[in-house]
């Protein structure tokens, strides 16, 4: 998703996944003495305000213990000199940092101080970055009736000040929804639209946007190629703007859409580089969708526990975050690996609890998912009465999603047909007599064998 500080950003990650940051703010918490900065030393009053609030702002993508420091400072002076619109401005810097960080109940709380600020003063650019990100934050959630409300109402705000670039950032976001409900062809749409826009504005950020969710969407198309090739602008225009957080997504990207291709060897120079670099900015988000796909590589190529390892911290990382879409995702990529180490109750079990999550949010995708691996499931264990009925509903799922993408929401309830615990194998009903029929007939054969030697 994409922040509006004008913060907007979409996020992609998962399997994605993932629409992604735009501008990349900041977080911490230790404070900075005024006296580092001259200009903050220097100024007084509703003055040293502004220059706290400005420096939160430039530190946002280097620094983001100063830029943290520097709006918590710039909202306790306001809050005491009752300066109105530079107490709004420091909430808003405040949540920006804590957005970054994946904090989002935090992150809320100051955006839900600072909208009403904005509103009394009729700052609706304030207003518009606010409902932006609470959007973002609702998204991120996954409460996508809500992000889509927050969406609408900034865009409404950003058309009222002739704020184009304003339209087009917050664009990335609604396709960023559209893409977790499976509605590909919808966010297509609506990014292409307005890529032109951006490329006149000179908008690096929203169009870096754009080409990387662009990307992410042809590769879930089964198209990587054509994904990588707007994988690539956006590359260049991360390293030439000196977006980190761009440039850690798109190369964990590009490694995924190599994974997807099989080409394995091709994939983990991008991932090694992804998770470096997302480690080093102290972005958990990529840092776990990078996670995700090493762990299916070291799933493909058997090594198992290392997988799991890996799969664990990122389910870490997503509850602490408490992104219910990429929790599921996680889920079924446990799954997936256990399945793989032929431990076929547990992967069921996590299919299962992942299907329960990504059903309650909508999310189409992960829903399709998880029936692919139950499909596969029940299929290695000759359950195929029960694997039949998943792929019927499978189908009936995938088709309605792609036949009419700008349908709000799918109706087709993830049923899980269980096995009664006694029934063995669903297809083969008379199984255990026939074998039980066949030991009889052994151990009389074996009885009277016995016997007659006996009697020799």
């Amino acid at each position: 998703m994409q922040v509006n500080n004008t913060i907007r950003y979409p996020i992609l990650r998962a399997t994605a996944l993932l629409l992604v940051l735009a501008i990349c703010f900041s977080v911490s918490g230790q404070q900075i003495k005024n006296t580092t900065n001259p200009r903050v030393k220097e100024a007084t009053g509703k003055a040293k305000v502004d220059e706290l609030n400005e420096l939160a702002k430039s530190y946002r993508n280097t620094d983001r213990k100063k830029s943290l420091s520097y709006a918590k400072q710039a909202s306790k002076l306001a809050a005491q000199i009752n300066d109105r619109p530079g107490l709004a401005l420091a909430y808003k810097n405040i949540g920006n940092a804590f957005i970054f960080q994946a904090e989002y109940d935090s992150a809320q709380r100051y955006y839900e101080l600072s909208l009403p600020l904005f509103e009394e003063d009729g700052d609706l650019s304030g207003v518009s970055a606010c409902l932006n990100n609470l959007g973002v934050i609702c998204s991120e959630t996954g409460r996508y009736d809500q992000a889509i409300e927050y969406l609408n109402r900034s865009v409404e705000a950003d058309k009222k000040l002739g704020d184009e670039e304003g339209v087009s950032n917050t664009v990335n976001n609604i396709a960023s929804i559209y893409k977790y409900l499976g509605k590909y062809s919808s966010a297509i749409r609506l990014l292409k639209e307005h890529i032109p826009v951006d490329r006149r504005l000179k908008n690096n950020s929203g169009l870096m946007e754009k080409l990387n969710a662009l990307g992410v969407l042809y590769v879930a198309l089964n198209e990587p190629s054509k994904g990588r090739g707007y994988y690539a602008e956006a590359l260049q225009l991360a390293e030439n703007d000196s977006n980190d957080y761009i440039r850690s997504l798109v190369l964990a990207n590009i490694g995924n859409s190599y994974i997807v291709e099989e080409e394995y060897a091709s994939a983990m120079p991008y991932l090694t580089d992804a998770l470096i670099l997302s480690e080093e900015i102290n972005d958990p988000e990529n840092e776990a969708n990078t996670l995700t796909n090493l762990a299916e590589i070291n799933r493909i190529r058997g090594n198992f526990i290392t997988a799991n390892e890996q799969l664990m911290r990122v389910l870490k990382i997503n509850e602490d975050v408490g992104d219910r879409r990429t929790i599921a995702a996680t889920l079924t990529c446990i799954g997936n690996n256990l399945m793989s180490r032929k431990e076929y109750d547990k992967a069921k079990g996590y299919y299962h609890q992942s299907l329960l999550i990504a059903d309650s949010i909508n999310a189409a995708p992960e829903v399709l998912d998880n029936y692919t691996g139950l499909i596969k499931l029940h299929s290695v264990m000759a359950q195929f009465t029960v694997a039949d009925s998943l792929q019927h509903l499978y189908s009936e799922l995938y088709y309605q999603f792609r036949k009419d993408s700008d349908s709000a929401n799918y109706n087709i309830k993830p049923v899980i047909p269980e096995q009664p615990a006694d029934s063995g194998n669903p297809d083969m009903p008379e199984l255990k007599w026939i074998i039980a029929f066949i030991i009889m007939i052994l151990l009389l054969i074996i009885s009277t064998a016995g016997f007659r030697l006996k009697k020799k």
